[in-house]
């Protein structure tokens, strides 16, 4: 069975209850996940030019602090260069400081 085939199995058994918890906020940087379906918590963050996470997950504004990271251009401006290859290298460079921080989704 394709993974894809499990999942839809998975959230075919889930109730509109167990379905909507997933997709709304539990506090303010995650999304309810559901342990036993297999559904980790989603962490989230902010962008859009690279990785705005604040110090403590309590935190409602990244203003106040964050973790340091990089702060590329604006991605339109990324894209008025041309250049698949710098748009790959700057995607890739966001992932692992999201994946260093611990986060799901930017």
């Amino acid at each position: 069975m394709s993974i894809n085939e499990e999942a839809k199995e998975i959230v075919a058994k889930m109730s509109v209850k167990e379905k909507a918890a997933l997709v709304y906020g539990d506090g303010t940087w995650k999304l309810h996940g559901n342990h036993k379906k297999g559904f980790e918590v989603v962490t989230v963050n902010d962008g859009p030019c690279g990785l705005r996470k604040p110090y403590s997950d309590k935190a409602d504004d990244v203003s106040i602090g964050a973790i340091p990271a990089t702060c590329f251009p604006a991605p339109c401006l990324m894209a008025c260069s041309w250049d698949p290859s710098l748009e790959e290298k700057v995607g890739q460079a966001v992932a692992y400081e999201c994946i260093a921080n611990k986060t799901d989704v930017i």
